[in-house]
């Protein structure tokens, strides 16, 4: 009667190198938002300290942008904030409009000329 039994599979196994695998994986990520949250807030120092402007909320854009603009949810949970438009200096050069291109995908880039 015992013969018959079978040990009950467990589904969800993993080791321990699997765990540090995913942590480490999951680090690697975190660190890279960062140091893009991290490079987006530097700009925007760079941008205030030669007196430009940044617009954040959606409804001081003239005329409103519909629909406003939004980052990912873990941006926002890490201290991130949607930046509508970003003003450059006059004296910005093409690298600097598409560096914020590069870093504000989700506004409007233009340029005092």
């Amino acid at each position: 009667m015992t013969a018959d039994r079978r040990p009950r599979r467990r589904w969800f196994q993993f080791g321990l190198g699997t765990m540090f695998l995913l942590v480490t994986l999951f680090a690697l990520w975190l660190a890279w938002e960062l140091n893009f949250i991290h490079e987006r807030q530097a700009f925007l120092a760079w941008v205030d300290r030669k007196n430009a402007e940044v617009t954040n909320a959606w409804f001081m854009v003239n005329p409103p942008r519909v629909p406003p603009a939004t980052i990912p949810f873990w941006r926002r949970w890490l201290g991130d904030t949607a930046v509508d438009t970003v003003e450059l200096p006059p004296n910005s050069t093409a690298a600097d409009r598409d560096r914020a291109k590069a870093l504000f995908p989700e506004a409007d880039v233009t340029s005092e000329d």
